[in-house]
Order: structure tokens, then sequence, then C-alpha cells
């Protein structure tokens, strides 16, 4: 059932003065934070942010921290079954002294470890765009047998398509979206907040005038020699006019986008620009509609609701 009030968990939160960490992995969470945190209207002193792939906070001015993967993290979330980065940000909470409520788009790593926590009083889940709209129907952590743990642990998921797969706990408070169609197998504890022009105090437009936009596929899609094809295909598609996002997977790593930038400028020139990396798509389309050409994405949900174009093109299969 879907709910307009604060979650039970929030305002119990809000009265013990809970800490509030939000896990922020993309543009599209950091929006539906924003609009959670003045909602709700939570307290500076009790919210942390955490910036997961260097996704930017600039709309907020809360306590931040920006979780960067270590050299060896991977080896020992795999072979000693422990999470780096939840360490890290276990840490930071500690730092507050305080109980703490989790907010994250789904059950991975991280997550998982930051609820085993004496301290920890539960979890929210929040939109992160194209996986809140899909069939993924809630699992027991608590049942799961050892070996679904190892798997699990391996990949970080067991994910085997719509309608399955190891995303949303079934001992989560609550369910947040920004759309009617959030959460379809969640049938309790579902939320939605869409005060979007309520968004325009945080963020200025910074492409005004710039109608065109085009979108990259993931990094994990092409292969390093790829890369130009695919900006060839996108640059084709857009009628060689106008600005390019890249995906978030480019602009994690400095070295990953440096070397994404000299491709692009060799490919590109002075045809088409690259777009800033503090650029928010969602929230350019509260104040001009845009036609936007790319893969598939969840900007095509924020397209059809602010009345711009979406133009879906498959960038990787065509190479």
């Amino acid at each position: 059932m879907i709910n307009s009030r604060a979650p039970l968990i929030v305002k119990e939160a809000k009265r013990n003065e809970w800490l509030n960490v939000f896990l922020i992995a993309s543009p599209t969470i950091g929006i539906i934070v924003r609009m959670i945190i003045d909602k709700y209207k939570l307290e500076d002193n009790n919210i942390l942010l955490v910036s997961i792939r260097s996704t930017n906070l600039d709309i907020f001015e809360n306590t931040k921290i920006d979780l960067i993967q270590k050299k060896y993290d991977g080896y020992l979330e795999k072979i000693f079954f422990l999470s780096p980065k939840g360490i890290r940000i276990q840490n930071h909470i500690k730092k507050k002294n305080k109980k703490f409520l989790v907010y994250a788009s789904w059950a991975y790593r991280e997550v998982n470890w930051l609820l085993k926590s004496n301290s920890c009083v539960g979890h929210i889940y929040i939109d992160e765009g194209q996986g809140t709209y899909m069939n993924y129907i809630p699992f027991s952590y608590k049942k799961q047998n050892l070996f679904e743990k190892f798997l699990k642990n391996w990949k970080n998921r067991i994910n085997v398509g719509d309608g399955s797969g190891d995303f949303y706990r079934d001992d989560a408070h609550a369910h947040i979206g920004m759309f009617e169609n959030c959460y379809p197998k969640i049938i309790e504890n579902k939320y939605i907040l869409d005060d979007f022009e309520n968004l325009k105090k945080y963020y200025k437009p910074k492409l005004l005038g710039v109608k065109t936009i085009g979108l990259t596929c993931s990094a994990s899609r092409l292969s390093f020699n790829q890369w130009g094809n695919m900006l060839k295909i996108l640059a084709m598609e857009m009628g060689n006019k106008g600005i390019i996002k890249p995906h978030p997977s480019f602009t994690t790593s400095e070295i990953v986008y440096s070397k994404f930038k000299n491709v692009f400028k060799n490919v590109m020139g002075d045809k088409i620009k690259l777009c800033p990396p503090d650029v928010f798509i969602e929230l350019e389309m509260l104040y001009e509609n845009k036609k936007l050409i790319g893969p598939q994405s969840s900007l095509k949900r924020f397209s059809d609701h602010f009345k711009s174009e979406y133009k879906q093109v498959n960038l990787y299969n065509k190479l």
C-alpha cells in the first residue's frame, strides 16, 4: 500500500535522534535522498551522507564522506567475507556515538555488513532508477544456506533477471520511491515522494539552451578499444550536436576518466562537448525540455514525467 506519511521508523529516528545514514551511488539516489531529508525534516546533525562511485553531492550541505575502493578491498571481501568499505562507514558512524538507520538502494555487501551492527536499528530502500521498477521479490537473508551466502559474497548479489534476485531483504522497514509504479512486488510499507519543484532550491541549471544530450552506456558493456566507436555511434544519433554525459562507470576512477576524456577528444574534436560531472540531467529537465539519446536508462522515466523526449539506442550491440 502506498503511503504519504512518514515511515514509523523515520518518526522513531527523529524522536530518538538516531543517525540517518544514506548510501548514495548515483544522482537519482541523491535526488530521492534530498527529498527525504526535506519531506521528513531530518536534522543536519543526524545525517551522514556516503558518496559511492564518487557520486556528486553538491545539492547537500550535510556531513559527507567519499567511499573509495582501495587496492586490496576485493580480496578481503571475497576471501575473508569482510566488507572493508562497510567497516570504513561504520568507523565514521561510531564517531557520532548514536544508533543509526541505513538508507540504500538494495541489499549489497556494505548494507548487509552495517545491518549486523548492534547499533543499527534497521534499513530502508530508496529509489535507484531501473531496479526499483522491476519485479524483484523480497528475500529472507536469514534463511539463506551456506552455499547461497558464499555465492552472494563472491558476486555481491545473486541476480538472474527481472522477478528474482537478492535485491531487497524482507526485513526492511520501508521502500521509498519517486513514481507510482515503484517496487511493484512490495505490498506494504511503500512511500512516494514526488515534490520535484522543491529541488530548484538546491540546483541551478548548467545546460540552458543545450537541447540534445547524449548518454553513453556503462563501461562494463565495452572493451577499451570499443569506446571510440560507441561515441561515434552516439554522435551520429545526436546529429553531431549537443553534449554527452558519460555513464558514472567512466567517471568514478580518475584513471578511467582520464582515458575516457582522451578518447572523447580524439573522436569528437570540437563537434560535441563533454558534459561536466556536476550536472544532474534529471534536474536540468526541471528547467527546460530536453532530447535525451542513449541506452536503456532510468532517465527515461524522468524525461516522460518532465515532458522531455527520450530516444533509446542500443550502443553496445551495434559494435
